[in-house]
C-alpha cells in the first residue's frame, strides 16, 4: 500500500468532518432560508455561486498548511504529478464513455438531474456558473472527499476508503435533488460520477499531492460544462 506523503493534522481533520457535516446537510438548507429574508433575493445561480465561493474561502483557510505542502510536494515532484493526472484523466475519459454508452442503451431519455440544474443557471449567468463549477468546486471537493474522506479512511482500509469516498461522492451530486426527480433518474445520475469518484481517488495516491486530482476535476467540469451551453 502506497502512504500518502501529506497528511491532514488531528486539528484539520475535525475541521474537516465538521465542515463536510455543514456542507451536506446544513449550508444548502441555510442560504436559501437566508436569501428568501432579503429585499431582493439573490437568483438561483448567484445563490450557488455564493455557495460555491463560501466553501473555496472557507477551506482555503482552514487547510491552508495542507494545501502549502501538497504544492510544495507538487512542485518537486511535477514530472511525477503531471503523468498521473494525464493517465487518470485518459482512464476516466474511457470509464465515462464506457458508462454513456451503456445509460444511452438502457435509458435512451435519461437526463442527469445535475446537469439540468447547472445549465440552467448557466443560461442566467454562464460567466459565474463556469467560474464556480470550473475553479471553485474541484479545489474545494478535492479538499473534502479526497483529502478529508478518503485520506482519513486510506490508513485503515484503502478498499474500503475506496469504495466509500466513492459513493459519497456519486451520492452529494443528487442529495438536492431528491423528492424533485424520479429515484430512478437519480440512481442513473450517480452511476455516471463513480468513473470520476474512482479515479480521482487513485491519482489523489499515485500523485501523491491534491493537486493532481483537481486539475483533472477541474478539466472534467470544464468538459462538461461547455458541452451544457
Amino acid at each position: 500500500m502506497k502512504k500518502l506523503p501529506i497528511s491532514l493534522t488531528r486539528r484539520e481533520l475535525l475541521a474537516g468532518w465538521c465542515y463536510l457535516g455543514l456542507e451536506l446537510f446544513v449550508l444548502p438548507y441555510l442560504l436559501p432560508l437566508a436569501n428568501a429574508l432579503l429585499p431582493s433575493p439573490l437568483s438561483l445561480g448567484k445563490l450557488n455561486f455564493l455557495f460555491f465561493s463560501l466553501n473555496f474561502l472557507v477551506l482555503a483557510v482552514v487547510f491552508r498548511r495542507f494545501l502549502q505542502a501538497s504544492w510544495r510536494y507538487a512542485r518537486q515532484h511535477g514530472k511525477a504529478l503531471l503523468s498521473a493526472a494525464a493517465l487518470g484523466f485518459a482512464v476516466y475519459l474511457a470509464a465515462a464513455g464506457l458508462v454513456a454508452l451503456a445509460l444511452a442503451r438502457v435509458a435512451p431519455e435519461f437526463s442527469n438531474a445535475n446537469d439540468v440544474s447547472i445549465a440552467a443557471m448557466a443560461r442566467e449567468d454562464a460567466l459565474l456558473m463556469g467560474i464556480g463549477t470550473v475553479l471553485l468546486v474541484p479545489m474545494a471537493e478535492e479538499i473534502l472527499y479526497r483529502a478529508v474522506l478518503f485520506g482519513s479512511l486510506y490508513a485503515r482500509n484503502p478498499m474500503g476508503a475506496y469504495v466509500v469516498s466513492c459513493l459519497v461522492f456519486c451520492a452529494i451530486h443528487v442529495l438536492g435533488y431528491v423528492g424533485a426527480y424520479p429515484a430512478g433518474m437519480l440512481l442513473l445520475s450517480c452511476l455516471q460520477y463513480l468513473p470520476a469518484g474512482l479515479c480521482l481517488a487513485w491519482v489523489y495516491v499515485r500523485s501523491g499531492s491534491i493537486f493532481a486530482p483537481a486539475i483533472i476535476h477541474m478539466l472534467v467540469n470544464l468538459s462538461a460544462f461547455l458541452m451544457l451551453l
